[in-house]
């Protein structure tokens, strides 16, 4: 669990709780990330498949052209199964009459460990945005490319052909936007067009144009925090018949499909792509051409976030993905289960099982730890099979009564073990609330409030607080390594 970075957007939820361990697997909609964004994010497996291989029906829609359902997992053997699952041909959804004799009942027979040897995997180093400043992730990204080689795997850099084309495009009038804007309007009108009220005579909202209305009316509640320029944008849309779509579309796919991944795939000889899932241009070309990415957890950074890379190439190469896919997960094994911090005690014979305690008091607790490195760290070395060392101190907050902050240094002192707190903050019975000093996080609490929580600080350490003493009421509690410094 971490409180201070942000799980994305759409599909978030998805993403979430499927790396909390929730659930097993998780359906995510994607436009161009909505998937794979939240699970290189979150630490898990994404798999954005070909546009129409899976239905939509039923889905709000945002653009037909590019919307894909798939599926969000633990393993790529997971992913493997739901797609087997949720592809295949509906009459309810138009797109998937393409899947017509190109989709599998059974996606786990391409569950391949040994997939890499002689495979020959492109690096598009142009459409790779690893910047001066992201030397962790770069350091993840080379790691999975050796992980490759050692795997057997040939690993050629290349570029993807007409990438300024496709830039200028992109942010061009007749770009993706544009084309964006026609297909929410023409696709968000026939879905609630099949919608009914709950019960006769109900207000009853089924257009955009009604949408938008409804905003205005009730600007108060609907409006206060944020606009709906797109919507209206997307209403003063012609129909899907108008030459500027067409035209838009027909470029936005030529330039990502045939003119690109395709023509990079067919020159080099590639068995697929491989990029930083996130930090690449993989998302936004495999959403334009309709084309399929599968996002693998590959590591941590050093603030212990989860990096995740991706295989992707043309329509309908799921089968090729999963292979390459599964056998680099099992190669690297870096996708690690959710954080818990439990005590475990030097002898737990009798006790029921889950149930742990300490045999000796007055020692440190030894800690079981599973999860992304930085996040379970103490402040002390690793003590014997994994555990790790860590007290628990009472601090008294010293406050500039001026400033209405803390001020100085803290005095720690050890006390004896307690039970400990698995998650970054974890308040119990008190009334506190985030608020921002001078531009650093802080909490608000109460005098003689007791405070329990774990702070994960940067550099992998953490501190672990137990109880913290207001020195008076109304007093700012700023503190070390809660926003990461």
């Amino acid at each position: 669990s971490r409180l201070d970075a942000t799980p994305w957007a759409s599909s978030s939820g998805s993403g979430v709780a499927v790396a909390a361990n929730l659930t097993s697997v998780a359906l995510g909609t994607e436009t161009a990330g909505s998937i794979i964004a939240p699970s290189a994010i979150n630490g898990i497996v994404g798999l954005k498949p070909t546009v129409g291989l899976t239905s939509r029906a039923g889905v709000v829609p945002i653009a037909h052209s590019f919307d894909t359902v798939g599926p969000m997992t633990r393993t790529v053997a997971d992913a493997a199964a739901v797609l087997g699952a949720i592809a295949g041909v509906d009459g309810r959804d138009p797109a998937t009459a393409a899947a017509e004799g190109r989709f599998y009942q059974d996606y786990s027979v391409f569950l391949d460990p040994d997939a890499l040897q002689g495979a020959r995997i492109g690096v598009p180093t142009n459409l790779v945005f690893l910047g001066e400043d992201d030397a962790d992730k770069r350091a993840v990204f080379d790691a999975a490319l050796d992980v490759l080689r050692a795997r057997g795997a040939e690993v050629v850099e290349v570029e993807v052909p007409g990438l300024d084309e496709f830039g200028a495009w992109l942010n061009a009038e007749n770009g993706f936007l544009q084309v964006l804007e026609y297909e929410f309007k023409g696709d968000l009108n026939q879905y609630l067009s099949t919608r009914v009220p709950l019960r006769a005579g109900a207000p009853f909202v089924d257009s955009l144009a009604k949408v938008i209305a409804f905003n205005e009316r009730n600007a108060q509640a609907e409006l206060a925090l944020f606009g709906h320029e797109l919507l209206v944008e997307s209403e003063d849309r012609g129909g899907l018949s108008e030459v500027a779509y067409l035209d838009g579309l027909t470029t936005g796919r030529r330039l990502a499909g045939v003119d690109g991944l395709d023509a990079a795939l067919a020159e080099h000889g590639l068995d697929a792509l491989f990029t930083p899932a996130l930090e690449s241009a993989a998302r936004i070309y495999t959403a334009l051409a309709g084309y399929p990415l599968l996002s693998v957890p590959a590591g941590f950074t050093d603030g212990g976030l989860p990096f995740g890379v991706g295989f992707f190439a043309s329509a309908f190469s799921e089968p090729t993905l999963i292979r390459l896919g599964y056998a680099y997960e099992q190669a690297s094994q870096a996708r690690r289960p959710p954080q818990l911090l439990l005590r475990t005690p030097e002898s737990t014979a009798g006790d029921d099982a889950g149930q742990t305690q300490t045999t000796n008091p007055a020692e440190p607790a030894r800690l079981a730890r599973v999860g992304a490195p930085g996040l379970g760290d103490s402040l002390y070395p690793t003590q014997g099979n994994g555990g790790y060392d860590v007290r628990h101190y009472t601090i008294q907050l010293v406050v500039d009564p001026e400033r209405n902050a803390l001020q100085g240094s803290t005095t720690i002192d050890a006390v004896t073990t307690q039970p400990l707190v698995a998650f970054n903050l974890d308040f119990l019975g008190l009334d506190v609330r985030s608020v921002q000093v001078d531009g650093r996080n802080a909490l608000f609490v109460r005098e003689g409030a007791e405070l329990t929580a774990r702070l994960a600080g940067k550099g992998r350490k953490a501190a672990f607080i137990r109880n913290a003493q207001a020195a008076s009421a109304g007093a700012i509690a700023d503190f070390v390594g809660f926003d990461g410094h």
